[in-house]
């Protein structure tokens, strides 16, 4: 009992004389002039709901809230480079990302603050005292060295060799970073999709074999070469589909006709709709619309269930010819397709009703929008049995209708 006491005595004794050694060094560098000393200071004191800025105790949810802000304003009047975008929405994907796997308020602030030091004026001192040490830490991980780079050769001989090296958090941002980067690939070019696929490839082989991966960083690693894949897929459909429309041009505004199955495809990319499904949309008028090409061939080249959907999408003019007007053959077609066939039919509903808004000429297409009416009455009537992506389209129809 007694020599338990003791241990016990020694042990507090250690741990105050710890204190207050560290209380010591901390008083001579708070005096010192470099505020990154008085940060480590904090560090050692703050409460772990804190982080450590300028010397000051700021409450951690205040952190990424800052850093999304201090991104959006350094990288103000970037681009990117395929989309045309803010360049800040990579930023703020990549942090969204990140999110699907920690909600560390350091590691998704440095997330957002991944791109700062190497494409901004920012520096490294500059993002420790506004954001604490092991935020600028990140970031520093984060950023390339041009010169490494020269040295070694090739950006992907750099890549692999820094990751394989990096700390578990940088690579997780890292790996969320290069996951948005490929999924990308539908609005690159064809040479950039070929140079950063072969890039990529090599440097997962070689981090991939890094023992000290947890499965979030191997979840990554997967949706990477997944999105490479599917990027792939959308390009050549893309491609397929602007070849086939052709010369042909959109009634409300006789701009190129394929912008439209484009939008029709972002709009279902924000529902998270499968590959087969975006790639239906893109080809969903072709056999209608477009020149030159058969279900046969969009069989052979995107598979049956593609060449299948796109089928039920296209209007069948001797079915047509059996009603008394286009309103009630599009409704009783409506109650015969099939779920991921509506999606894409609904889709295209909200881009031309957005369209004739947007053109303020709703008498122009007096007809189209009478039809969406019946339409939008037929699936009302079904609502309790529609899925929440049905949902979500069907309220974005009723509003554009109620406007």
């Amino acid at each position: 009992m007694d020599s338990d006491l003791g241990v016990l005595v020694i042990a507090l004794s250690s741990f105050h004389l710890k204190r207050l050694l560290s209380f010591g060094l901390c008083t001579w560098l708070i005096l010192s002039p470099n505020t990154s000393d008085a940060n480590f200071c904090g560090y050692l004191f703050a409460p772990p709901h804190f982080y450590m800025a300028n010397g000051r105790q700021i409450p951690l949810p205040e952190l990424v809230k800052e850093a999304k802000k201090f991104a959006r304003e350094w990288h103000k009047g970037q681009k990117r480079k395929f989309d045309g975008k803010p360049y800040f929405t990579h930023p703020a994907r990549v942090a969204k990302r990140l999110m699907e796997h920690t909600k560390d308020p350091e590691m998704v602030a440095a997330a957002f603050l991944h791109d700062v030091i190497e494409d901004t004026p920012a520096s490294r001192y500059l993002i420790g005292s506004l954001f604490g040490e092991r935020v600028a830490r990140l970031v520093s991980e984060l950023t390339s060295d041009k010169e490494k780079i020269e040295e070694m050769g090739s950006k992907a001989e750099y890549l692999a060799w820094k990751m394989e090296r990096m700390s578990l958090d940088a690579l997780l941002i890292k790996l969320a970073d290069r996951l948005d980067n490929v999924s990308d690939f539908e609005s690159a070019e064809w040479s950039f999709i070929r140079k950063y696929r072969v890039e990529t490839n090599y440097v997962l082989s070689i981090v991939g074999q890094r023992q000290d991966l947890t499965y979030s960083h191997q979840k990554l690693i997967q949706d990477i070469y997944r999105a490479m894949s599917e990027g792939e897929t959308l390009f050549r459909v893309k491609e397929f589909a602007r070849d086939k429309y052709g010369d042909l041009e959109r009634k409300l505004s006789e701009e190129d006709y394929f912008i439209h199955p484009m939008r029709v495809v972002g709009i279902l990319s924000k529902l998270e709709v499968s590959l087969e499904v975006k790639t239906a949309a893109y080809l969903k008028d072709v056999l209608e619309k477009g020149t030159g090409t058969t279900y046969v061939e969009i069989r052979e080249r995107f598979g049956v269930v593609v060449a299948d959907l796109v089928l039920e999408l296209t209007v069948n003019y001797v079915e047509r010819k059996q009603f008394p007007n286009r309103s009630s053959y599009m409704v009783e077609r409506l109650n015969k397709l099939s779920e991921n066939a509506l999606l894409i039919m609904m889709a295209g509903r909200v881009d031309n009703l957005s369209e004739i808004r947007q053109l303020g000429s709703p008498q122009i297409f007096r007809e189209y929008v009478m039809e969406s009416k019946s339409l939008l009455q037929a699936l009302t009537s079904r609502e309790a049995s529609l899925s929440e992506n049905h949902k979500t389209l069907l309220k974005q129809i009723k509003d554009l209708l109620a406007e």
